[in-house]
């Protein structure tokens, strides 16, 4: 789907072992102010270091970066981020995000191929940075990825002009029994059959098109004063005037 290279699991841990054991040499120099320290010391140290808030954020940031699966790519955690919460929450089933995915592609088309080149630029830079370590949050939160983001959905949006005949296309789709399953927020694979006795999921319906765009395009309308003007540098229009059309068919939040 992408041109972005998949992350070596192996090399990712390594540079969490050596991240690791530079802490705890700080750790310990600090502790004993650069005095030298026997195996007891070293031990009660490494007892400390093991339990101490540094170690547990360094471990999370290590989690957080290594890959899920070959499909977990940064174009694709940028289309699912919006949606994670209710997702998180069980409100949207992450059963329905092959078919989300496969909406994107059909909406978007060849262009998919450069914003997800884009996306894999952003993360190669913001890993070559030495610190801090680099986490999704950092990707998610980068301007330049916004920017892809805001791209997909000014497209989405314009694809519903006619609104009332693309919603429901759209929930035809949806409702497609897409032979995937999601293993988290943004990765699935192909199985290569369905389980049996699997119980049918719930079909798509209107309130779940609802609550999917109010979590898409919703975060649109309360822009800051900085993204707004990043917005209009990168589209020529406020988010108001490219979105106001579909605001007006969608039902209050």
């Amino acid at each position: 789907m992408s041109d972005a290279t998949p992350v070596d699991a192996s090399s990712e841990l390594r540079r969490f072992a050596v991240k690791v054991v530079e802490a705890f040499v700080q750790a310990v120099d600090r502790q004993y102010a650069g005095a030298s320290a026997g195996p007891d010391m070293l031990h009660k140290a490494a007892a400390a270091f093991s339990v101490s808030p540094l170690l547990a954020g360094m471990a999370e940031a290590a989690a957080r970066n290594l890959p899920l699966d070959e499909n977990d790519d940064p174009y694709q955690r940028l289309l699912v981020s919006p949606l994670a919460e209710i997702i998180q929450s069980g409100e949207l089933s992450r059963d329905y995000l092959p078919n989300y995915f496969n909406f994107i592609h059909v909406v978007m088309g060849d262009a998919q191929a450069t914003l997800a080149k884009g996306c894999a630029e952003i993360v190669a830079a913001l890993r070559a940075q030495p610190f801090p370590p680099f986490s999704w949050d950092d990707f998610l939160d980068d301007p330049r990825a916004q920017v892809v983001l805001w791209s997909v959905l000014a497209k989405i949006a314009e694809s519903f002009k006619r609104f009332e005949p693309r919603k429901d296309w759209l929930i035809k789709l949806m409702q497609h029994e897409h032979q995937a399953v999601s293993l988290s927020v943004s990765v699935f694979l192909l199985p290569k059959g369905k389980q049996e006795g699997a119980s049918p999921r719930r079909p798509f319906g209107d309130e779940d098109f609802e609550l999917m765009f109010a979590a898409l395009f919703g975060p649109l309308k309360r822009l800051s004063q900085e993204e707004q003007q990043a917005f209009k540098t990168a589209f020529g229009k406020t988010a108001d005037e490219v979105f106001a059309p579909l605001w007006r068919n969608l039902k209050a939040e």
